[in-house]
């Protein structure tokens, strides 16, 4: 197969993962003789409450929490396991739909659905045709413009995570010197998307809060979590009581491929760790709160 370059993903953390992964790789394959992964097997009925799965007490509260309860939200990567299926008419069935990053649902509604509620854009994804914003990544795919969410965009600014983080709880929060760096980023991000004409009102940075609780209660303290983990624990921490389906979070499969469904390429490496995305989805998915849209 045929071979074609890409740069190497920023430090910064990326989003998305397989679902939707940086290009960190030093080059991509053509997929047309790679098989799509085995989909994540559902594993028994949740019979764990989520306080046994998570049992670390939060050190942080969420504020700003949504006054709809118990919401069907659908949350669609951009893993070939989105197109796995015919899904579209499920995902759009949901009370909410997220999507993320350079998502398509042009000649896939059919597979993937097309409502967007809610869209979620890693930090350096740069609105309009700017693709990348303070990376050297390359990729072929740019924000759509001429799509627009229902409801918002939110924008994660993620923080170094502490490597005590791991063993105290406590040292899993935002330093003065990260909030002040975190600051200036948002400031950036908001003037970028003004630009490009996305109304304020609409634009959500969101909250720290909800990056404390994936290292808090979650437990999740890899270095580089991707915009689909982040996404996953908004909906669950913004909207209380919730139930999240997820189709096309490939590094959930048993066999994980990095690459989107509308792309022919695949990428061969990721600065996220599948191993931790999915261990995490899987308690998810033991919970109840979770589930994996077939």
């Amino acid at each position: 197969p045929k071979h074609s370059r890409r740069v190497g993903s920023s430090s910064s953390a990326d989003a998305g993962v397989s679902g939707d992964g940086e290009p960190s790789g030093k080059g991509a394959l053509n997929l047309k003789r790679r098989k799509a992964p085995k989909p994540l097997k559902p594993p028994p009925p949740p019979t764990r409450p989520e306080a046994e799965v998570f049992p670390t007490a939060p050190l942080v509260k969420i504020t700003d929490q949504d006054p709809r309860v118990g919401l069907r939200i659908a949350l669609v990567g951009n893993g070939r396991g989105a197109v796995r299926h015919k899904k579209g008419a499920k995902i759009d069935a949901h009370d909410l739909v997220a999507r993320f990053n350079f998502f398509k649902t042009k000649g896939y509604e059919l597979h993937c659905g097309s409502r967007v509620d809610i869209w979620f854009l890693n930090q350096l994804k740069a609105p309009g045709r700017g693709g990348w914003r303070g990376t050297t990544a390359q990729g072929s795919s740019t924000m759509n413009l001429k799509l627009r969410p229902k409801e918002k965009y939110v924008v994660p600014v993620m923080y170094p995570v502490n490597k005590k983080c791991a063993t105290d709880v406590a040292a899993c929060g935002r330093s003065d010197a990260e909030a002040v760096a975190n600051a200036k980023e948002a400031a950036v991000i908001a003037k970028a998307y003004i630009a490009a004409k996305i109304p304020k009102e609409q634009l959500e940075i969101m909250a720290v809060e909800y990056q404390q609780a994936l290292r808090q209660k979650y437990r999740f303290v890899h270095k580089y979590p991707s915009t689909g983990i982040m996404a996953l624990v908004y909906c669950l921490e913004h909207y209380p009581g919730s139930v999240v389906s997820v189709t096309g979070f490939d590094f959930a499969a048993e066999a994980p491929s990095m690459g989107h469904y509308w792309e022919k390429i695949f990428k061969l490496r990721t600065v996220h760790s599948y191993r931790r995305e999915r261990t995490l989805m899987l308690q998810l998915v033991s919970t109840g709160r979770v589930k994996v849209l077939r």
